[in-house]
């Protein structure tokens, strides 16, 4: 199974463990709320190895996958557009069973 994993930890928190390999820095984050910004929270489901990632804070992904678990907030983010920024896409690769996020708004891969 496939995972794309991103965290503010250098050494990659549990990543490496997994077989994760370090692909380079994905964006800059506030690592503390600043004002303007909310949590973008991680989950993690266990049954199709992906994690999730959302600003939604009322967001229950246990209500429909008991194999879901809120990790917490990975860091935090503007939720709208700001000057000098630009948005994050978030897809979703059923074939895998995995999010990814980039910069573009292009699948990754089609790039």
């Amino acid at each position: 199974m496939s995972n794309n994993f991103y965290t503010r930890d250098d050494r990659g928190e549990l990543a490496p463990n997994r077989g994760g390999e370090f692909q380079g820095i994905g964006a800059y984050v506030y690592p503390a709320q600043e004002t303007g910004t909310v949590p973008l929270f991680r989950w993690f489901i266990s049954n199709i190895f992906d994690h999730f990632y959302t600003t939604d804070a009322s967001l229950d992904l246990t209500a429909t996958n008991p194999n879901a678990k809120r990790e917490g907030i990975a860091c935090y983010v503007f939720p709208s557009q700001q000057a000098d920024t630009v948005p994050l896409y978030r897809w979703w690769n059923s074939q895998q069973g995995d999010h990814a996020y980039t910069l573009e708004n292009v699948p990754p891969g089609d790039g």
